[in-house]
């Protein structure tokens, strides 16, 4: 369990419009790492589409930096709405709390 010093790592795993992600960055930015990456997410399809396309799939290396960026995370703010084959979150974000 972490207190309320350490430093936090949150990975946005869901496409979230900007102004969301600079909100969630402002709480507290020295000890809060946000981690957004929206090359690593579906295209969106509409306003406020928080899932994006059904058809979308990861480049190898995508794979790898999104698979990285769960390792790291201690949060996770939504769950990825594809993952690869076969897998369970909790392998794929192991860190425990």
């Amino acid at each position: 369990m972490q207190d309320a010093e350490s430093p936090l790592t949150v990975f946005i795993a869901s496409p979230l419009e900007p102004k969301h992600v600079d909100r969630i960055r402002a709480v507290d930015p020295i000890r809060i790492t946000v981690l957004y990456e929206p090359d690593l997410l579906p295209p969106t399809r509409y306003i406020a589409d928080h899932k994006g396309r059904e058809d979308f799939r990861r480049t190898p290396e995508r794979e790898g930096r999104w698979l990285g960026a769960l390792r790291r995370a201690d949060i996770l703010w939504d769950f990825p709405a594809a993952q690869p084959e076969a897998s369970d979150i909790r392998d794929l974000a192991p860190k425990p709390k």
